[in-house]
């Protein structure tokens, strides 16, 4: 968290600090994330980037949990929107998901880079803090649809097309990470189309 001096900074101060962290961190990652550069780019001394935040991992986490939430609320505006229909509705929610990555590519490296630091102690804190509340999002959506015409148990049903999700999502995250001239609309246009494969396939299982 910030100190309270980082609160008593006017408000385009603030927006500066922030908006310069996330070109580093999104670009860069955490690990090799330099708070040198963000100083520069703000243009304010080192010292004073640490009398707002204490740490290095104060500052990411902070930023960290402002595109998180800014993701969650636009993902929630849509909720109105999603078809009742349960493969209709998982597809209809990664649509907009897609959209909202394409829309902001600096908050989406942000996030993907964070899910990435496989056995670091910051993604285990990053983990601990977002997993749980990621998971609840997903069933809450879901607790509206009608599924007593699929064959099998709901909670199953349910369980089988997040790990359908995660498992593409990571294919996704994955090949951002190691591949230099990925293309994110690219890479995210074929989540989206792999998704609708499974989601017929599944459907026409259960059916």
């Amino acid at each position: 968290m910030p100190t309270n001096l980082f609160f008593e900074i006017d408000d385009q101060k603030q927006k500066m600090i922030l908006d310069a962290s996330l070109t580093e961190f999104s670009s860069r990652g955490y690990t090799a994330g330099s708070t040198n550069q963000i100083a520069l780019a703000t243009g304010i001394s080192k010292g004073s980037l640490f009398t707002y935040f204490n740490t290095k991992e104060d500052l990411y986490m902070y930023l960290l949990d402002g595109v998180i939430r800014e993701f969650l609320s636009a993902m929630s505006d849509f909720e109105a929107e999603l078809p009742e229909e349960l493969f209709q509705r998982v597809i209809k929610y990664a649509e907009h998901e897609l959209a909202w990555h394409l829309d902001h590519p600096r908050e989406s490296m942000l996030i993907v880079q964070a899910f990435s630091m496989n056995g670091s102690e910051i993604r285990k804190k990053i983990e601990a803090k977002y997993g749980a509340e990621e998971q609840d999002i997903y069933y809450s959506l879901m607790e509206c649809v009608d599924m007593t015409h699929l064959k099998g148990d709901r909670q199953v049903i349910l369980n089988i097309i997040k790990w359908t999700l995660n498992g593409l999502q990571d294919s996704v995250t994955g090949r951002m990470t190691v591949e230099k001239d990925f293309v994110i609309k690219d890479l995210f246009e074929e989540y989206q189309s792999n998704l609708i494969l499974y989601m017929d396939t599944l459907k026409a299982a259960l059916t």
